[in-house]
């Protein structure tokens, strides 16, 4: 094993001075103390408009998301009088899935047109499920459901 080297300890200085600079204690640390308070400071105003500035940047990206959820956002169709009920894709979307493609399942194409329209607008509860929804709340018309009825007689076999 080899043997360390036997070091001289370092004396420390004497109080009333620094590294023989001739500066005192107390004015070395007023020094320090200023130097560090300034320091501070810059750092304290700096942290301070970074965080009002990450805070301001942070609003104006939820707002402008905002914004453009909302412009961007999808617009419920209106039927007009322009835009036709499309009782063929109507019938593809919300009825093939209970009533089948060729309306043969639960659809009595011998019932009168007016009864076959208010189960269109106002739902129907058979015996057993699966209910018939109203969809009349759901934004269909008299007008539309007479169409979608006539649609259903014009497929059933």
């Amino acid at each position: 094993m080899r043997k360390r080297p036997q070091t001289e300890l370092q004396t420390l200085p004497e109080p009333n001075s620094y590294g023989g600079m001739g500066i005192a204690l107390s004015e070395r640390d007023e020094v320090i103390k200023l130097s560090l308070g300034s320091f501070l400071k810059k750092v304290d105003a700096i942290m301070r408009f970074t965080l009002t500035r990450l805070i301001s940047m942070t609003v104006a990206a939820v707002a402008a998301s905002l914004f453009a959820v909302l412009l961007l956002g999808p617009v419920p169709a209106q039927a007009t009088v322009d835009d036709p009920f499309d009782a063929a894709g109507t019938y593809k979307t919300k009825c093939v899935a209970c009533h089948g493609a060729a309306a043969d399942k639960r659809f009595d194409k011998a019932l009168p047109d007016d009864q076959l329209v208010d189960i269109v607008l106002k739902g129907k509860k058979p015996e057993k499920p699966p209910n018939m929804p109203g969809y009349g709340e759901k934004g269909v018309t008299a007008e539309q459901a007479k169409t979608l009825v006539d649609y259903m007689k014009s497929i059933k076999q």
